[in-house]
């Protein structure tokens, strides 16, 4: 987890060997499944939850920000596409 933004929980995974980046996306494809699995099927009253993910691969920029409260976040493009690809995303979707 790096950050909640509203309700939006960010996260990260990384591969550093070249031949293990497509293990490495299916890993965090099947996260994201699972999470639709769960919300879908753990009712909140008589309503069914709809989660929306957004994952993208690529470089990002990571570092500590704050002057007296320090948090770790990442930036870049990569970030901005898959924060894009969630918030126009189905609900329910990857």
């Amino acid at each position: 987890k790096i950050k909640t933004i509203g309700d939006c929980y960010m996260c990260v995974a990384w591969e550093e060997r070249p031949l293990a980046r497509g293990a490495c996306a299916k890993r965090v494809l099947n996260v994201a499944q699972r999470t639709h699995q769960m919300a879908y099927n753990n009712l909140v009253g008589k309503q069914r939850l709809l989660v929306r993910a957004g994952i993208h691969a690529g470089p990002v920029i990571s570092g500590i920000i704050g002057r007296t409260k320090f948090a770790f976040d990442i930036w870049g493009d990569t970030v901005n596409v898959a924060s894009r690809m969630e918030s126009t995303a189905m609900p329910g979707t990857t």
